[in-house]
């Protein structure tokens, strides 16, 4: 027969869950800064679709069942109504559907060792896990943006025969004091990342918004250094539906309201390269510094890209538009060791 315990237990394997705690034990262990995560299970045929939704009711059959007191060690403050009733025999009703994004699980998805240049321009060694492989979905669309400038002598009229394009003061050859459009090759990469710990937004150790308006430091996903820009970030909140106890009341019973978020991560991309980079010294410049995609700007007059900075006689302080950082500090758990 069946055990309350049990029954619960077969609802979490089958619908598959994230655990919420900083003490995760994901790939890689506690100290690796990635999320522990359980597989839902797949359909036996058609396995592409995973179940989604478990209605579970008991077979109520008066020959067979138990009746289990609330133990009194768990000092519950909201104190169950009346004793549960354990009967023989459940029902389970299970509804599958596709998920968007990639199931992989905590065995194969593994920790990577890292490093990466802080602020100060230190190496510095971290580890993480690329979770952006899997539970996420990533869309990209264009980014309609114009720089624009008015200069008096940016352009001139030309003809073919040097005569009067249109009126005797237009001349072939004068200028035409227009704004200058230079157009921004740039898309927004949207990032849909599920079922998340609210802490990874909650914490004040909150790696998703330190990290927010900085440039990927190294390759990520196939995009070069310097030119994904991380914007900003926002959440759908909701339970988890297995709290455990908060160990922060002191034993009491008090279960933890630590839920779960789906996020949609938004990034800029630009293709912006420049016909003349400036050479890197890493004896005397901060490495922290990518002089690719979005420091570089336009100039007007040739249409062209460029490294600009603070003016600084001391290379470690020519400060570029955004500061950069590895990728995979953003996904990390922000209170992992």
């Amino acid at each position: 027969m069946p055990t309350l315990d049990q029954v619960q237990d077969t609802i979490k394997e089958l619908l598959g869950f994230t655990y919420t705690g900083a003490d995760a034990s994901g790939p890689g262990g506690p100290g690796a800064g990635g999320l522990e995560r359980f597989l839902p299970a797949a359909h036996p045929i058609f396995q592409n679709f995973v179940v989604s939704n478990v209605r579970v009711e008991p077979v109520r059959d008066e020959a067979r069942f138990t009746v289990e007191v609330p133990d009194p060690d768990d000092l519950l403050e909201a104190k169950p109504l009346s004793p549960a009733i354990a009967w023989g025999s459940w029902k389970f009703d299970v509804t599958f559907m596709p998920r968007p994004y990639p199931m992989i699980s905590d065995l194969i998805m593994g920790w990577k060792t890292d490093d990466w240049y802080d602020d100060t321009g230190a190496l510095k060694a971290i580890q993480y896990v690329e979770e952006w492989k899997r539970f996420c979905v990533f869309q990209t669309a264009p980014r309609e943006e114009y720089a624009r400038a008015k200069l008096g002598d940016a352009m001139r009229f030309v003809t073919g025969s040097g005569a009067k394009p249109g009126g005797p003061d237009v001349f072939s050859g004068n200028p035409y004091p227009a704004i200058v459009n230079v157009l921004l090759p740039d898309d927004v990469l949207t990032v849909s990342w599920y079922n998340v710990p609210s802490r990874f937004v909650e914490s004040v150790n909150s790696n998703l918004r330190k990290h927010r308006n900085r440039v990927n430091q190294k390759t990520w996903m196939g995009y070069d250094p310097g030119t994904v820009l991380y914007r900003s970030f926002k959440e759908t909140r909701y339970a988890s539906p297995f709290p455990k106890l908060d160990p922060n009341w002191g034993g009491a019973g008090v279960f933890a309201t630590q839920r779960l978020t789906n996020l949609d991560l938004e990034f800029w991309v630009t293709r912006r390269t420049s016909p003349d980079l400036p050479a890197t010294n890493p004896a005397t410049e901060n490495l922290n510094f990518v002089k690719a995609g979005w420091n570089l700007f336009p100039w007007f007059k040739d249409r062209n890209f460029y490294y600009a900075v603070s003016a600084n006689a001391d290379p470690m302080k020519c400060y570029p538009m955004f500061r950069s950082v590895n990728f995979g500090l953003i996904f990390r758990d922000p209170d992992a060791p």
